[in-house]
């Protein structure tokens, strides 16, 4: 279920503006809600053999949602480091008028009416439309940005949300963890007691270098932008220096030479000066000593921008410029296993990001989500279960009431894999050489879900094409035998077991 309502939601394309926001600015914000969007369209239906046209309300989106917010646009609550230890936190968005309206369908307005009503006849002033159309030109195309400002019909709206702990006084019904909505800093639209049963902010934080002592956490590109202004310089002094070599000034006699205008090149010119100058004209020499300091200056500057963000290109990319030029496997994989160190915590980190934010959705879909929910299941996995081979039983594919009552707690393993897919090829070969050496273990490891799993370090290699798709044959007895495969397993490696299990064969005769 949640899967799919992360497709629904196109978490990719939000994901990818999520982790780069992390690694210019240090920090990223998701905020989590949930989106019931209701409008009116045409459609066709056939009544009693004719074709009519009607005009209905149709839901066009129901369940979790989550946005990415603009750093500039968050403010946290003073002198705390992390969302959880927060009591209240601050969000400014931009809405245009009828889009608020629409947000205000469902079974669970989100604003009153009233204020609606009373905000139609307060539009957003003029500094705070100036700031509006600023902000929305930091992040998007600047054919975007005109094409808003001119827009006739447009209705901008600046909202201003709260939530959390509020003071007793701005709790009239004595419920202090709220949500507070101001808009065009005049209106307020909401004051009502939070509507998340969860009890959390509706923020996730994400710091790849956080900050020992802050909420914004450092910015790889605040790492390396000193050291690429140092490195910057030194490239224009390198260019200033290749346009005077290859454009020189020259030094002529003005006795001997009476016109120079023939002679001036681009960028170069002629100097004039009284006396010979090698009996005509000469060009002037260049010293160029200090061009091989400047590019050995520039590698080192390039080093430690790497070493400042772990991307060792060698290591990371497989570029061969790093290390001593007669280096060793063990100095290589001993920087590799350096930089999948740094890049790993990050990996861990961004997993915690997904976990919360599934189980987020998870809070959601148990308090809010219609019922029954029909979800997709496609392929293989929707057929048969990937750890036994057995076929899975026939479901309706939907999800009930009683589903949404555990709490499932999620994990997420796909970072670390992608991550790591080359050191994982070569530990997955030495442990199947390991397997197969060991009698113990050829008889107690499922050697088809083994390959499957090292099939997968291998892009372009796919595992349910290369294998045959059939239930294994150790699965197949067990079925026969009314026992998991795991039991008969056990009693494979441990032949004594299976003299206290009437009517089974002997290991031999499973084996063939």
């Amino acid at each position: 279920l949640i899967t799919e309502q992360f497709r629904d939601v196109d978490i990719i394309r939000k994901a990818v503006d999520f982790f780069v926001s992390a690694d210019i600015y240090g920090t990223a914000i998701w905020r989590m809600g949930w989106t019931h969007l209701e409008r009116l369209r045409r459609f066709r239906k056939n009544v009693m053999g004719h074709v009519i046209s009607l005009h209905e309300n149709v839901v066009e989106f129901d369940g979790p949602d989550c946005q990415v917010t603009d750093i500039l646009d968050f403010w946290p609550q003073a002198g705390k480091k992390e969302m959880r230890d927060m009591d209240y936190g601050f969000e400014r968005y931009y809405a245009d008028f009828d889009n608020l309206l629409d947000m205000n369908q469902g079974d669970y307005p989100l604003f009153s009416m009233e204020a609606l009503a009373k905000l139609r006849e307060s539009p957003i002033a003029a500094d705070d439309e100036k700031s509006m159309f600023e902000r929305w030109g930091y992040y998007r195309s600047y054919n975007e940005w005109q094409a808003k400002r001119a827009q006739e019909f447009s209705k901008p709206v600046e909202i201003v949300e709260m939530w959390g702990l509020v003071p007793s006084e701005f709790a009239p019904d004595g419920c202090r963890q709220r949500v507070i909505t101001v808009a065009n800093g005049k209106v307020v639209l909401r004051n009502d007691p939070t509507p998340f049963d969860n009890g959390k902010l509706p923020w996730i934080k994400y710091c790849p270098n956080p900050d020992p002592h802050f909420f914004h956490g450092i910015g790889k590109v605040q790492i390396g932008a000193p050291l690429q202004a140092a490195s910057s310089r030194l490239v224009n002094q390198k260019l200033d220096a290749h346009d005077l070599f290859l454009g020189p000034m020259f030094v002529a006699n003005s006795k001997m030479v009476s016109n120079t205008q023939n002679m001036s090149t681009k960028p170069g010119r002629v100097w004039m000066v009284d006396g010979p100058v090698n009996e005509a004209i000469q060009p002037l020499s260049i010293n160029l000593a200090g061009m091989q300091p400047a590019m050995q200056e520039m590698g080192n500057l390039w080093r430690y921008i790497q070493l400042g963000t772990g991307m060792a290109e060698d290591t990371v990319m497989g570029m061969d410029t790093g290390g001593s030029d007669r280096q060793t496997l063990g100095e290589f994989r001993g920087r590799q296993e350096m930089a999948m160190t740094r890049l790993g915590l990050e990996a861990v980190l961004a997993s915690v990001v997904i976990e919360n934010k599934a189980e987020w959705f998870r809070d959601a879909n148990r308090q809010y989500l219609s019922l029954p929910k029909q979800v997709r299941m496609l392929g293989d996995l929707g057929a048969t279960d990937p750890i036994t081979g057995l076929p899975l039983p026939p479901e309706s594919g939907t999800v009930e009431a009683h589903e949404l009552n555990h709490d499932f707690h999620c994990r997420a393993v796909g970072p670390m894999r992608m991550m790591t897919q080359m050191s994982m090829r070569q530990d997955s070969m030495t442990l199947m050489q390991l397997a197969g050496t060991n009698p113990a273990l050829v008889q107690g490891v499922n050697w088809i879900n083994l390959f499957k799993e090292v099939l997968t370090f291998f892009p372009g290699f796919d595992p349910k094409k290369l294998l045959v798709q059939q239930v294994p044959a150790i699965n197949a007895v067990a079925s026969q035998a009314g026992m998991s495969p795991e039991d008969l397993a056990s009693i494979a490696a441990n032949p004594a077991m299976a003299m206290n299990q009437p009517g089974m064969a002997t290991p031999q005769e499973m084996a063939q």
